[in-house]
């Protein structure tokens, strides 16, 4: 009790701990208050002025504009509507990777998936792949009854030149969202006992960290456009 740590060199940490202590500190005052006057307090309070909260309402009901969070989280961004349905269009179009399906034909594709899904289950059982008695095969079989179809929408790369979008197509509860779950998570068990694989950027600053290199040495990166969909899943399976 009484303790406090020595004041950290770095601004960035100062701030934060000195907003946290004001959180707790309203914290602690709204908990110390009786439930009937805290909830008539909380009922009417504003953490915004009347003119932030206009300001934040004209954004919300302006039609002109999409928000969006930016592609390698670096903030929230304000994007032209027709701009960002001019780039959705774009992308979408690309019959190499994107194929229209009639919205007629949804229930049998739902049917279709459903199938397959339950089949998938069975010989991974048949074939000891799916431990028996763990619930593995229970909770794959979750998304029998998931059909939320998922929304795209995009994240644009406001580090690239000239701006571009970020298809993100959050599907949380689709039918193959358990199995993706189960399936990510074996995958990066395998994943991290490759020696060409790194995690994350901290992996990186590892690797490189004490790295002689002679003075003419050339350092190259590259970036691969639509990763994902260009991967051929038949020969990512076989290579797995």
């Amino acid at each position: 009790p009484g303790f406090r740590p020595p004041r950290s060199k770095s601004a960035a940490v100062e701030s934060f701990l000195s907003d946290m202590e004001r959180s707790l500190a309203a914290a602690a005052r709204v908990a110390s208050t009786p439930a009937w006057q805290r909830s008539a307090r909380l009922r009417y309070q504003h953490n915004l002025s009347p003119e932030e909260r206009w300001a934040l309402e004209s954004l919300r009901i302006d039609t002109s504009i999409i928000i969006k969070p930016a592609d390698k989280n670096l903030g929230l961004t304000i994007m032209d509507r027709s701009w960002y349905d001019w780039e959705m269009h774009r992308q979408l179009g690309d019959r190499h990777y994107y194929e229209p399906v009639a919205s007629a034909s949804l229930a049998s594709q739902l049917h279709r998936m459903r199938t397959e899904l339950h089949g998938i289950v069975q010989d991974g059982q048949a074939h000891g792949v799916l431990p028996v008695g763990k619930g593995i095969s229970e909770y794959l079989l979750t998304g029998l009854e998931m059909s939320e179809l998922p929304h795209i929408y995009l994240m644009p790369k406001i580090h690239k030149q000239p701006v571009k979008g970020r298809v993100i197509c959050p599907s949380h509860s689709w039918i193959t969202s358990p199995a993706s779950r189960w399936l990510a998570a074996e995958l990066n068990v395998l994943a991290r006992q490759q020696p060409t694989v790194l995690m994350d950027a901290r992996e990186v600053i590892r690797a490189v960290d004490g790295l002689s290199v002679s003075r003419d040495a050339i350092l190259v990166t590259f970036d691969v456009e639509s990763l994902y969909p260009n991967i051929d899943t038949v020969v990512a399976c076989e290579n797995v």
